[in-house]
């Protein structure tokens, strides 16, 4: 009995071993079956029409991106202004003017308007004085500084007067600054002199249709020591503007967004529009 066991041991192991090895064999040929299968497909026509298809796909939606940031740049350009300006001022000092006057031109030439003011906005108009810390000054008290805005058609559309004064220092307050500065001064870096800022206008908005192109300002006093003034302009952006300047990068990727879903749209509808011509033309001649 052992005996005729002995075979039938022998025989099972025999027969498990070619099951064993078979295996790797039949999975590296399933593996080249996939491979070869994979082969045809990406050389048959369906998958380069397919391969073509997604190309240009690809392509156009890459062409509607640029498109549409350049589009928001354009829109940026056009749409929010300069948001400071400041004009060099000169006051006209002669002998039998008791008033100095100055005029600053603000026409521009330009293909995107007429002045430097954009037409809808509002600005604030600050007037800019560096004047010497002399006891001169200090002494002369409040004066009066004049702003008459005209337009192109030499109207008057905005005034303001308003009162300035030399900020006074003490003895103690003077002395320490000549010191510390003392060695900048020397060098000519900084001088003995303070600046002064004084709003004139707040909220002035800028004509649409007639542009200001002119503003006459007026010193109630010659007697004013000045070294130098400036007209500045600081706009003041409300609704749309204020967020694309302020909040850039989210309205720049929100309004990129609105117009590549646009872009998409008309695309669409245009190429669909294509696609009913060419079958009403084929239907025709068949």
């Amino acid at each position: 009995m052992d005996d005729l066991k002995k075979p039938l041991k022998e025989n099972t192991g025999t027969e498990s071993k070619p099951t064993n090895s078979g295996n790797p064999t039949s999975i590296r040929q399933k593996v080249s079956e996939l491979i070869e299968e994979i082969k045809i497909f990406l050389v048959s026509g369906e998958a380069q029409r397919r391969f073509l298809s997604l190309f240009i796909f690809f392509i156009i939606l890459f062409a509607m991106l640029v498109f549409s940031i350049l589009g928001y740049c354009l829109f940026y350009f056009l749409y929010i202004p300069q948001i400071a300006h400041s004009l060099p001022v000169y006051f006209q000092y002669y002998n039998n003017i008791e008033q100095p006057t100055a005029e600053v031109d603000l026409s521009l030439n330009s293909w995107r308007q007429n002045g430097i003011l954009t037409g809808g906005q509002y600005y604030n108009v600050l007037m800019e004085l560096n004047v010497p810390d002399s006891k001169h000054n200090y002494d002369l008290g409040n004066f009066m500084i004049n702003l008459t805005f005209k337009n192109s058609l030499n109207e008057t559309v905005a005034y303001s007067s308003r009162p300035c004064i030399v900020k006074y220092k003490s003895f103690i307050q003077k002395n320490v600054e000549s010191i510390v500065k003392s060695v900048p001064n020397f060098f000519e870096v900084t001088q003995e002199s303070q600046t002064i800022f004084l709003p004139l206008i707040e909220s002035y908005m800028e004509d649409e249709e007639v542009s200001t192109t002119k503003a006459v300002l007026t010193l109630s006093t010659k007697e004013l020591h000045l070294n130098s003034a400036k007209l500045n302009f600081e706009a003041r952006f409300h609704g749309l503007r204020y967020y694309m300047y302020h909040w850039k990068l989210l309205t720049a990727v929100l309004l990129i967004s609105i117009f590549m879903f646009w872009e998409i749209v008309v695309t669409f509808l245009l190429w669909r529009s294509v696609l009913r011509l060419i079958k009403d033309a084929v239907e025709k001649d068949k």
